[in-house]
This record gives C-alpha cells, sequence and structure tokens, in this order.
C-alpha cells in the first residue's frame, strides 16, 4: 500500500538504517499510541540470525492513507474464500485455453490471521514456510495407501 520497499546488495549490515528508511516505519515507532516496536532489535536478531531456512515474511497493509492505519501485527495465515470459474476461450491460432476468473476472493476475518488484521485497519506480517506439508496427515495417507495399495 505504502509502495515502499528497502534494498541492499548482500551482505546487509545496515538492516535497521533500511528499516528506517521505509515510508511506513513512523507505524514502527509508537505511531498513534500503539507500542513502540524495537527496531534495533528486530535489525540485530535479523542480522545476526537470519530468518529460518526457507523462511520468509509475508506483509499486507489495508487500502488506507498511512494515518489511518492502526498499527502492525504478527499474524498466522487467514483463510481465503475464492469463487473462482473456469472459463474455456480459444486462443488466435483456435487452440483453446482455460482462464480463471470469477469474483475476486474474499477471506474470513478471524483474530489473529493476516486477512482479519488487515480488515481491522492493521498492518500483517506473517512469517511463512516453503514447506507446506501436512505432517499431522502423513501417517493416515500412508495407512490408506497401503490399503489401497494392497487391491
Amino acid at each position: 500500500i505504502f509502495k515502499d520497499m528497502s534494498l541492499r546488495l548482500l551482505p546487509v549490515s545496515e538492516a535497521e538504517t533500511m528499516i528506517g528508511a521505509l515510508r511506513g516505519a513512523k507505524l514502527l515507532n509508537g505511531y498513534r499510541g500503539a507500542p513502540q516496536a524495537n527496531i534495533p532489535a528486530l535489525a540485530r536478531a535479523i542480522l545476526a540470525d537470519g530468518l529460518p531456512a526457507n523462511t520468509f515474511l509475508n506483509v499486507n497493509a489495508p487500502p488506507l492513507p498511512s494515518d489511518e492505519v492502526k498499527g502492525v501485527l504478527v499474524t498466522r495465515l487467514g483463510q481465503r474464500v475464492y469463487r473462482d470459474v473456469l472459463v474455456e476461450r480459444e486462443d488466435p491460432q483456435g487452440r483453446p485455453y482455460f482462464w480463471i476468473g470469477g469474483e475476486p476472493p474474499t477471506g474470513i476475518v478471524e483474530d489473529g490471521t493476516d486477512y482479519g488484521a488487515v480488515a481491522r485497519g492493521y498492518i500483517s506480517v506473517t512469517p511463512l514456510s516453503m514447506d507446506m506439508t501436512d505432517v499431522k496427515f502423513m501417517q493416515q495417507l500412508g495407512q490408506w495407501l497401503a490399503v489401497n495399495s494392497s487391491q
């Protein structure tokens, strides 16, 4: 929303300066009565430890002027609701292809989620992992496959 980013070549040794250079940085400094984020500690932790392997930060901001944003929350990933429509079309050579259309996605406004935070006027920061494996389901899936593979 702020069209705001800060990039540096590796190795990054000025994380605090990079964070402070963002137009949205005042939101981290106790803006509008919110508690002040400890930017120096965040910068030191990122520089010292980095993010965990295969982890990145997903940042979402509400479509509000910066002075109306209520603050920043650490969140979990919320649930999106998609109402997609698969439309068959034809390219200029007459070959069929499919286009995904439909209404823009919505979401479930729930406390602690990115969607809920943004819906309530906060910037959300969600740590995401590249490994989306449903570890809790693996054993049951293995049992199903063992039963089905014997048939």
